[in-house]
């Protein structure tokens, strides 16, 4: 059913997130299946996948976190604005692999690819101090979209 799921949704068929929804959100089906169904997101319009992997990113599992993390690198370039504020509210994930690929998506987004980890895997960043950079790098741009968002209100 999950599989049938993400290939309707690897279609760009809207008409299957209401059921991806329902599976990924009830927490039915395994870790790996429901990473399935976010990664299926990215081939979905951006206006449609970016709230739900927003959601995802607030998932309890970390795997799914980061799953959803690297999705909106590529479903967020069309809506680059929602999932930059979805990445920035998880700047601060407690699991370092999140971190790890919400700064490699803000990055990219933000064009700013010198502030992203250099490696490809997470765990080999993790006692590097460029990675201390990097996290305050987008600690201090989160603080500052904040403060620019309060400013306009």
């Amino acid at each position: 059913r999950n599989n049938l799921i993400a290939a309707l949704v690897r279609r760009n068929d809207r008409a299957a997130l209401p059921k991806l929804q329902v599976v990924l959100f009830s927490y039915a089906g395994g870790v790996t299946s429901r990473g399935n169904l976010i990664f299926a997101l990215q081939f979905v319009d951006s206006k449609a996948a970016v709230p739900i992997l927003a959601r995802a990113l607030t998932l309890p599992d970390g795997e799914l976190r980061q799953d959803a993390a690297r999705s909106l690198q590529n479903a967020g370039t069309n809506a680059s604005e929602e999932a930059i504020n979805a990445l920035s509210a998880a700047i601060d994930d407690p699991d370092r692999e999140v971190q790890f690929y919400v700064m490699q998506s803000l990055g990219y987004l933000n064009r700013e690819l010198y502030w992203r980890p250099h490696s490809s895997d997470p765990k080999e960043d993790f006692g590097n101090p460029y990675w201390n950079e990097c996290l305050d790098h987008w600690r201090q741009f989160v603080a500052a979209r904040r403060a620019a968002h309060i400013d306009q209100h």
